[in-house]
């Protein structure tokens, strides 16, 4: 014959009068469960830095891009000779390329770092899991 512990739950203190094992099976997951909330909140903080971060470059990349594009234009108003105008086009195209590349570069490592930051918090809650 099978016999059962009946587990009653006190209603007023919200704890288990008389246990099996079981009152700490939902303290661990109760616990699990604010460890994985904490978890989350500390990936989604570090997110929005970095998002904050990665914004801040794309404006300061834009106003230097608006920047160099205006010299760039009065440059080229300015133009004595047709031979001249393609000179200056030829020259803001190689330097705007060679621009565009590192910028691109330094959003690359900004969204990989990105990446890393909300992945970090968790890692320690998967080593744990395997």
């Amino acid at each position: 014959m099978l016999q059962r512990k009946i587990c009653m739950c006190n209603a007023s203190r919200g704890a288990f009068i008389e246990g099996t094992g079981m009152d700490q099976s939902f303290e661990s997951v109760g616990k699990f469960g604010q460890e994985l909330i904490d978890t989350g909140l500390k990936s989604v903080a570090s997110v929005a830095q970095n998002a904050q971060a990665i914004a801040l470059e794309a404006a300061e990349y834009s106003k230097r891009v608006f920047e160099t594009n205006t010299v760039a234009a009065e440059k080229l108003v300015s133009a004595k000779s047709f031979d001249k105008v393609v000179d200056l086009q030829a020259e803001f195209a190689n330097e705007a390329y060679k621009e565009f590349v590192s910028e691109m570069t330094k959003f690359s490592e900004l969204y990989a770092e990105l990446a890393k930051s909300a992945y970090l918090p968790f890692e320690s809650l998967i080593a744990r899991a395997r």
